[in-house]
């Protein structure tokens, strides 16, 4: 398990992208380009790193199994010293197999502050 306070976070200004493994780049172009109904939204920001992370879990599951598979999660841009929990949000979608991409989100709808993702769809 990671740490519940790492020595630094992501930087707040840094733009997190990510493409699964295996998909075609036209999924993570149609993900920046708003191409996708952002199906629900969580905001993270106000926790803290341990129950952030139960609570992105909880909420991927939950929405993959009712079919909301275009999410935006809010993690906040963080202090001097960036976003422990950018940084979780970043790591923990990577690790995830049901991630398809994920970019950070448009400038005006939360920016490098929050994070879009596309699921996969279950079987």
């Amino acid at each position: 398990d990671a740490p519940d306070t790492p020595q630094e976070g992501a930087e707040s200004g840094d733009v997190l992208s990510y493409l699964a493994p295996g998909y075609r780049r036209r999924w993570l172009r149609r993900l920046i380009r708003g191409q996708f109904v952002i199906a629900d939204q969580i905001d993270l920001h106000h926790l803290d790193l341990k129950r952030a992370g139960k609570v992105l879990s909880e909420f991927l599951k939950a929405s993959r199994a009712s079919d909301r598979l275009c999410l935006r999660i809010i993690h906040g841009k963080g202090g001097a010293r960036g976003s422990v929990l950018k940084a979780m949000v970043e790591r923990d979608l990577t690790r995830r197999i049901e991630v398809i991409a994920f970019h950070s989100a448009p400038r005006d709808q939360g920016g490098t502050g929050a994070v879009d993702v596309l699921l996969r769809a279950q079987h």
